[in-house]
């Protein structure tokens, strides 16, 4: 179970409206080295790719988040969550209950960060799929991942201000 700062959740696979990027505007040092596999979801700041590492032996699949320059510089409040959310994931000690930030670079249109893949989708997707048929166990488990994941990042000094469902992604292992 895993926290990640907000980005509007889709279902992976979902249909949903085309991504606010273009595929071939990577111009990077490390552009080259993402494969673009599927749109996870589109967010108020920029949308979210699925992506496998070509430079590695196993091909290790990622979450890209891709969010375009010129909508960053619209406020200085999405340059300062940006910039605060990058610092975040830079500084925060591994955890098994955060997502892990892998690396971030940019083109000339574009900001990048690289994350790993949560494969299991969000919390939100979860109880839409069992509807009110959760069991105890399983929600008494969850509870106790996010309580720990939200005792992790206070005590790195961060409160995150924006928990929901939609905002708590779920790795394979659940």
């Amino acid at each position: 179970l895993e926290l990640v700062p907000p980005i509007s959740p889709t279902p992976m696979g979902a249909a949903v409206a085309m991504p606010i990027f273009d595929q071939n505007d990577i111009c990077s040092d490390h552009g080259w080295r993402f494969q673009w596999n599927e749109l996870i979801a589109v967010g108020s700041r920029g949308s979210c790719v699925s992506v496998t590492d070509r430079t590695r032996q196993k091909k290790n699949r990622y979450a890209m988040k891709v969010m375009p320059k010129a909508k960053l510089i619209e406020t200085k409040s999405s340059i300062k969550r940006t910039l605060d959310e990058l610092r975040f994931l830079q500084l925060l000690p591994r955890s098994g209950f955060i997502v892990n930030y892998r690396w971030n670079f940019q083109s000339e249109n574009h900001v990048f960060i690289v994350l790993d893949l949560m494969e299991a989708g969000t919390l939100r997707s979860l109880l839409d799929s069992t509807g009110k048929n959760m069991s105890e166990g399983d929600a008494r488990f969850y509870t106790a991942c996010i309580v720990l994941a939200l005792l992790h990042l206070h005590a790195s000094g961060i409160i995150h201000r924006d928990v929901k469902p939609e905002n708590i992604f779920i790795d394979s292992k659940g």
